[in-house]
This record gives C-alpha cells, sequence and structure tokens, in this order.
C-alpha cells in the first residue's frame, strides 16, 4: 500500500504475490508517511516477535499488545519489525473481482489491491467530491453487470485527507481499484 496521497492511515497493506495474491495482510502501524520507508511494490520482511494478532472492527490485523490491549505498533519499533528487502520494487497488478466476489469470498483478499471493471458510483452521490476536508465518509460503487442488488454494490471508503479529496466523482463506467477492507 502506500499512504502517499493521505487516504491510507497508518496502516501497511501487504499482499503474499505482486499479482495474482492469495493472501492480504493489514500490519496496524502507529506511524504516517510510511510511503517513504517501505514504498508501494517494495519486498518486505516482518519480525513477528514481541507482535500480535488482534481484531478491529472485524478485520484480523498484525499489531501490538500493550497491557492486554491490542493495538497499533509503536512507530520505534516499527523500522525493526518491518524489514524493507534489498529487491527491486515489483509492479503490482491489482486482482481483478466483480462486487459479488467481494461479498463471497472469505477474508483471504482483505489487504489486495483488487480492481473491479465496469463499476460506476452510485447516481446519489454523482457531481459529490470524493471526501469533505478533514472528515471520512462512505460512497456507494454499483456493478452495472449485476441485477442482483445484494450483490451489485460496495462502499468505497474515503478520507478528506486525501490528496484528492475535494476532486468530483467520475461519472460513467470504468475499472476502480483499490484497497479491499471491510469494517464491521
Amino acid at each position: 500500500s502506500s499512504d502517499e496521497s493521505g487516504n491510507v492511515y497508518k496502516t501497511i497493506y501487504l499482499q503474499d504475490a505482486p499479482e495474482n495474491p492469495t493472501q492480504g495482510l493489514v500490519v496496524s502501524v502507529d506511524a504516517v508517511s510510511t510511503y517513504s520507508s517501505y514504498p508501494q511494490g517494495a519486498k518486505v520482511y516482518v519480525k513477528l516477535k514481541g507482535l500480535a494478532m488482534g481484531t478491529y472492527g472485524g478485520v484480523k490485523q498484525l499489531g501490538y499488545m500493550d497491557n492486554g490491549t491490542f493495538g497499533r505498533i509503536p512507530e520505534k519499533m516499527v523500522p525493526t519489525s518491518i524489514l524493507k528487502s534489498c529487491s527491486a520494487k515489483a509492479t503490482i497488478t491489482p486482482k481483478v473481482m466483480t462486487l459479488a466476489d467481494m461479498k463471497t469470498a472469505n477474508d483471504q483478499y482483505i489487504g489486495c489491491l483488487v480492481k473491479v471493471q465496469n463499476a460506476e458510483f452510485d447516481a446519489k452521490v454523482l457531481c459529490s467530491i470524493y471526501a469533505p476536508e478533514n472528515f471520512t465518509v462512505d460512497r456507494t460503487l454499483n456493478d452495472a453487470t449485476y441485477t442482483n442488488p445484494s450483490t451489485a454494490t460496495v462502499v468505497v471508503r474515503n478520507s478528506g485527507f486525501a490528496s484528492f479529496a475535494n476532486q468530483k466523482l467520475p461519472s460513467g463506467k470504468g475499472d476502480f481499484i483499490g484497497i479491499l477492507s471491510k469494517y464491521g
């Protein structure tokens, strides 16, 4: 992942391969601007000693246990827990999924970069911006190729701190690329 645009906050998303991943991992860190140390496509090694698995918002993630409470890996521990390989950066190719795939797949793809083809933002939010300044908002994304309403929509979460937050949502059908996640 990359937090360079400001839409990813204190999280590093990892996947097991640059293309056709089979597993994603959410790493919760108490650090920002992680893109400068861990650019998108960098191979990393994670030292698990002293870290913990926990759940936040229904998502299993790697973090840190402090006095019995699960939370983010402290900033001072991030560089010694997550090590960047000397390997050249890979180009990440998003895994193509339908919205129905996202809803029926188990959580193995959470944290992976995915692409939805023929997607469009819901008509109710057209002419809106991605997110108002300093606020996080949900926008509905539709898959026009499905007729079943329960599998034809997902929520896209955008941060008002993102560099693109004040841009208008695009209209029409196209490819949508994002990190697969869930909350609650």
